[in-house]
């Protein structure tokens, strides 16, 4: 970009905004098409998120020529990706359903100078075209999804986790289990990206996934239990719910039931507040309190509060000062 050029950024940018809130006319439509073919990557993006936002897709041709566009000589056209990125995210949510397109931007790499080693920026693009291809239909999307589990950025590889879940296809359980076995050295783990498979494989083939995530509750370290336990309880199936309850009749460490307790109550259904507080009026005293400290950081509704309350004073130790105070600190 020439210095003029950048001169002149400051005001195309504001020129831009002021489109947000144009009305809804031809003119409209040919600023952003103006726009979408500037050679500015900022004027694309903002042109983009406006096309977006306004739902326009009568525009959609013109986001994938724009998009066509910065593809070649990328680092100069569009450093950091940003154009790319603004444009693939405006055209999945225009339901664009050219798997072609998504397919290429999942493979973008765009490797930039940097202080050390050169930084690869299409992480982002990569990211939403992985949300994109779960979104279309699309016979082989499972297979492209195989290939961004084993990206190298986590970011990726969460969103190839989720699109792999919002699919909804039992066979892509598979593809998760062995990326939950999948271990890294623990410098470059990403605890997200394991939590995150454990809960789409539980909820694509809860009878399944329950078997085999159970033994992992018992054979790992304190923390590795409990993001087990809470990657389980994120899924909110009756499968996960057995095994976390089932882990409680075996557990015997005070710490290890708090683990517990807690991760019944992140299941967040009526099944595990049942289950809280049955604990809540006879369990003992310190699981009893336990549960409640749970129960009161949820108990959103006065119906919840009340059905605490209730359980709380039930106990023979009548806890229910105890609940009082908890409901209060969580207000």
């Amino acid at each position: 970009m020439g210095r003029r050029a950048a001169d002149d950024l400051p005001q195309q940018l504001q020129a831009i905004r002021a489109l947000a809130d144009a009305p809804d006319d031809a003119g409209l439509r040919t600023s952003l098409r103006t726009a979408l073919r500037k050679k500015a990557a900022p004027i694309a993006a903002r042109a983009a998120a406006i096309v977006q936002n306004r739902q326009l897709t009568a525009l959609v041709p013109d986001l994938v020529f724009a998009f066509e566009r910065f593809l070649k000589n990328p680092v100069k056209r569009d450093p950091s990706c940003e154009a790319k990125r603004a444009i693939l995210q405006a055209l999945d949510r225009l339901d664009h359903d050219d798997p072609e397109l998504f397919i290429r931007a999942a493979r973008l790499v765009q490797l930039e100078p940097a202080w050390g080693p050169p930084v690869d920026t299409a992480v982002p693009v990569r990211a939403r075209a992985a949300l994109a291809i779960g979104r279309i239909y699309y016979p082989d999307a499972t297979l492209i999804l195989s290939e961004l589990l084993c990206d190298d950025a986590s970011a990726v590889q969460r969103a190839a986790i989720e699109s792999i879940a919002h699919r909804g296809d039992r066979a892509g359980a598979g593809l998760l289990w062995m990326r939950i076995r999948w271990r890294v050295p623990d410098e470059e783990a990403d605890p997200l990206v394991r939590s995150e498979a454990i809960t789409a494989f539980v909820q694509l083939a809860p009878d399944y996934a329950a078997p085999l995530i159970a033994p992992m509750l018992y054979q790992e370290s304190a923390d590795e239990r409990e993001l087990v336990a809470f990657a389980m309880a994120t899924s909110r199936t009756r499968a996960a719910l057995d095994v976390l309850l089932s882990w409680w009749e075996q557990a015997v460490m005070s710490g290890e039931r708090g683990q517990v307790i807690d991760a019944i109550a992140a299941h967040r259904t009526e099944a595990a507040h049942r289950f809280l507080r049955d604990l809540v009026m006879d369990g003992a005293p310190h699981d009893a309190k336990r549960a409640i400290q749970a129960l009161a950081r949820q108990a959103f509704t006065e119906d919840a509060q009340q059905r605490l309350l209730t359980a709380a004073q039930a106990h023979p130790d009548n806890l229910g000062a105890f609940a009082e105070e908890q409901l209060k600190e969580n207000e």
